[in-house]
């Protein structure tokens, strides 16, 4: 889906880790987070100035709290 958008030059908006989990493939603008605040707040900003377009994003707290970070605690 990046691929077709991008080859049709449909901006690609990766908020959070995306850039990295997609090698930066098909990916018109790459904004690195440190928290889901930060995310949340780069993805309000990039909405409020993006017409149209496609914007992808990783929270990136919730891999610590349910995703493939969480540790287990017996």
């Amino acid at each position: 889906m990046l691929d077709i958008l991008f080859e049709n030059q449909i901006p690609t908006i990766a908020i959070g880790k995306i850039d990295d989990l997609f090698a930066g493939k098909s990916l018109s603008d790459k904004i690195h987070t440190k928290s889901n605040a930060e995310g949340i707040e780069e993805t309000i900003s990039w909405a409020k100035k993006t017409k149209s377009g496609f914007i992808f994003i990783n929270l990136v707290d919730f891999d610590a709290l349910f995703g493939h970070r969480r540790i287990r605690k017996e």
